[in-house]
């Protein structure tokens, strides 16, 4: 399994997630950030539910099974309630996506994508984008 393409896979859903937060929302989603308190746990929730969930998640399915993957993820169940009931699941699932994403980027190591990269490859790439 290839951890960095998993990752830059799941980007593309969490903008997602964030722009329908903030276009049903609009300056709502920011509400998060206003207290310490609810910062914090969002923080806690973003890195280690999110973020370790998704890691650990993705080392257990490479190393171990599913089954034993799924037993990882029982702090990203339970953690986030107060912030679901205060601010909704978008923000929550979203902004927890986000930061979880970047906390992830040094051991998905994006910058390594496998592949070959010359100028056929972009030169293709150029002309799907158009």
């Amino acid at each position: 399994m290839e951890l960095a393409g998993d990752c830059l896979g799941l980007w593309e859903n969490i903008y997602l997630m964030l722009f329908m937060a903030f276009s049903l929302r609009k300056q709502r989603i920011f509400d998060v950030w206003r207290r310490k308190e609810t910062a914090g746990k969002q923080l806690i929730f973003s890195i280690f539910g999110m973020g370790a969930c998704q890691l650990s998640y993705f080392w257990a399915v490479q190393y171990s099974n599913p089954g034993t993957a799924a037993l990882t993820c029982a702090f990203y169940s339970i953690q986030p309630k107060g912030l679901l009931e205060e601010f909704g699941s978008l923000e929550t699932a979203g902004w927890g996506m986000f930061l979880g994403g970047v906390f992830l980027i040094p051991f998905a190591k994006i910058w390594e994508v496998p592949g070959v990269w010359d100028m056929q490859t972009f030169v293709l790439l150029s002309e799907r984008l158009h």
